[in-house]
Parts: structure tokens; sequence; C-alpha cells
């Protein structure tokens, strides 16, 4: 019953200690909807489709807002629906087939999802309380809901900020390294500069000690020219990741 659109989920970007979780869907796509309903093609073929409307809760599910609707096609109840989220977040997406005549929409003007919607029994979000005298219900048909699918919304720039917050985080504990290591590598050069003081240097020992100089510092600077080279590295294989998901997904 009615068309599935879910989304496999990202596999969220783990940068050390920092998970960042990657959006399922990017604001400013279209969402494209396609399915079918159950309903008699007699009466389908007698008032020329029916109209479908596309239903958005932001709340988990609590309450449901109408953006937009179609017709089906002449004769049957396939559908094709776009839309795309106006806000980042969470959101909740489902089709409601409203068994209402493409003629009925047609004749009555009804121009916009909300005023579709109203047509209907309260129980699918409408206005119209059957038991109320004189209660006119226009569907000529059943309603029907269809799946409900959650989307997380967000931005590229999001996630660009998110990894280089987390890859910032990083470099800050590199930079402790660092600084642990040049605390270290003073102390191991002034003990050993009091220890020749105090003794008659050999040459072997100022080469020992300038072999040891020569190694802290060399660990040092890969500690610095590592931790920037994964900030680059990070990055771009977030961005690569989120890439190659949105083109399976299109594919």
């Amino acid at each position: 019953m009615g068309g599935s659109f879910s989304f496999q989920p990202i596999p969220p970007i783990i940068i050390g200690s920092a998970t960042i979780t990657v959006p399922s869907f990017l604001l400013g796509n279209t969402l494209t909807l396609a399915g079918a309903f159950k309903a008699d093609p007699i009466i389908a073929q007698i008032h020329g489709g029916f109209a479908v409307i596309l239903q958005q809760s932001s709340n988990g599910g609590t309450s449901w807002t109408p953006v937009t609707f179609v017709l089906t096609s002449p004769s049957s109840t396939a559908y094709t629906i776009s839309y795309s989220p106006p806000v980042t977040g969470s959101l909740e997406y489902r089709v409601l087939f409203t068994g209402i005549g493409a003629d009925f929409v047609k004749t009555g003007g009804y121009n916009n999802a909300s005023i579709i919607q109203a047509q209907l029994d309260v129980a699918y979000g409408g206005s119209v309380n059957p038991k109320a005298p004189r209660a006119v219900l226009i569907n000529a048909t059943t309603p029907q809901f269809g799946p409900v699918t959650t989307l997380t919304v967000g931005t590229l720039a999001d996630v660009v900020n998110a990894l280089v917050t987390a890859q910032g985080s990083q470099l800050q504990s590199a930079a402790n390294q660092l600084t642990a290591s040049l605390n270290t590598l003073q102390s191991n050069t002034q003990t050993a500069l009091n220890t020749l003081q105090g003794t008659a240097a050999k040459a072997s020992d100022v080469t020992a000690l300038q072999n040891s100089l020569n190694s802290q510092s060399s660990q040092i600077g890969n500690l610095t020219n590592i931790s920037y080279a994964a900030l680059a590295v990070a990055v771009v294989l977030g961005l690569l990741a989120i890439v190659l998901s949105m083109r399976k997904r299109s594919m």
C-alpha cells in the first residue's frame, strides 16, 4: 500500500574519540516519492484518478501537516509526488491517499493540500464529522495512509564544521603532547648538561647527547606534521563519504 521512500543511513564519521552524525538528507534537495494505493479501478476511471497528499511531522508523528498534493494518473491510483523539506532536523513524512476524486478537486477549486484534506473525515485529519447533521464527505473511496519514514535533514556546512571542530579537539590533544615533549626535551637537556659540567666530558658523551636531542626533535616535528595532515585527511575523507553516499542514493 502506498510507496516506501526510506533512506539508508550514512555511517557516522569517527575522528579519534569524536563521532559525527551525517544527515540522511541534505537541505535544498528534492524528495520524490512514487507508488500506488489499492482501489477499485472502475471508481478510479469514473473520477479520473484521486488526490494524494504528502504529510509532514516535526514532532515524532504526534501531529501531521499537509504540505503538498498531486493527482494520481487518470483511471489509476499511481502517483509521483515531489517536495523539498524546508528546515533541518528530524522530519517524518507519509502519503495520504484521500480517496477524493480528481473531478471533485477540479470542480471544487481545491488548489492546495490543506483544503483537500479538510474535506475528509476528522479521523483522517479532515474537518468533517460524519456523525454531524448534513455532513458531506466527498471521498469516493476509503482513505489510506502510506508508510512513515524519518529523515534527518541537514546541511553540508554543518558536517564540515563538525569535522573541523572534532579535528580541532584532536589537534589540541596533539598540541598538549607537543608541549609535554618540549618540556621533557628541556628537562633532559638540562640534566645532561649538568652531568657534563660536573664531570670530565668525553667526546662520546657530547655525541650521545646530540643524538638524543636530534631524535627527540625529530619526534616532535613528526607529531606536528601528523596532526595537521590528519586534519586535511579527516575532512577530505568525511566529504568523500558524504558525496559517495549521495551518489549511490541517486542511482
